[in-house]
């Protein structure tokens, strides 16, 4: 190997070297924790500025008023299980002559100009409203008996989960115990299935515990003089269980 040769040999290594090490580095790099942002005070995320600029006359349907709708729940104008709609009917009516009358609007039920300036200014930031009239004691014990429900509901659901893998594995040295192959493979293939089948109960039980509790939930928090701001928005979180 000729002089020059060696040299760029040398001169190769030490970048191959070189970049495993930044490699290295910045996969053993250790991320700082952030924490996580207070909830308080409790926030709805709804957004007015996607109401358009129209009137909307009592009895009008438009695709418009659905947001309204939504706005007015947020605010608790209207009750957090309405299921909104494109027609603006008695019920949004009264919540926006309800909202009018706090505002010192004239209280006609025509969603205008300066209802809908107003319905803005009582947001902040991005359009999130902050709920003044929840009981934050009432919503803590709610949340407390939540909690311990799913907790418990959980915990049952573990253990029949253990139950089966158990039994599975009793099954399955049972199984291995058979010399004869045909007869050993269809204790095998019942093994599985009755596995399976006992996981698909212990869901189905887990599904139906985890709904119940969420739905009872809901209930009690309109005691607490909770709306969308809790019940349909912060504390709405069981799609991720």
């Amino acid at each position: 190997m000729t002089k020059k040769l060696f040299i760029t040999f040398l001169m190769v290594s030490w970048l191959a070297v070189g970049s495993m090490g930044v490699s290295a580095q910045a996969m053993t790099e250790v991320q700082p924790v952030v924490a996580p942002a207070p909830l308080l005070p409790l926030i709805s995320s709804t957004d007015t500025s996607t109401i358009a600029e129209v009137d909307l006359q009592p009895g009008t349907k438009s695709p418009h008023v659905r947001k309204i709708q939504e706005t007015l729940k947020a605010m608790g104008y209207l009750p957090a299980d309405l299921e909104t709609t494109e027609y603006l009917g008695p019920k949004t009516k009264d919540a926006i002559m309800n909202f009018q009358r706090a505002q010192g609007i004239s209280p006609t039920g025509f969603f205008g100009q300066a209802t809908r300036a107003a319905l803005r200014k009582n947001f902040r930031g991005s359009g999130e409203v902050i709920d003044r009239n929840v009981d934050i004691v009432c919503m803590k014990t709610e949340v407390e008996k939540r909690e311990n429900a799913l907790l418990s509901a959980y915990d049952t659901h573990a253990g029949k989960l253990k139950i089966a893998r158990e039994t599975r594995k009793t099954d399955f040295l049972a199984a291995w115990s058979i010399q004869d192959p045909k007869a050993r493979h269809t204790a095998l293939k019942t093994a599985w299935e009755k596995y399976r089948q006992s996981v698909k109960t212990a869901a189905n039980e887990w599904n139906i515990s985890r709904k119940t509790t969420w739905t009872q939930f809901a209930q009690q928090a309109k005691s607490c003089k909770a709306t969308a701001a809790e019940t349909q928005d912060l504390e709405k979180v069981e799609v991720a269980e």
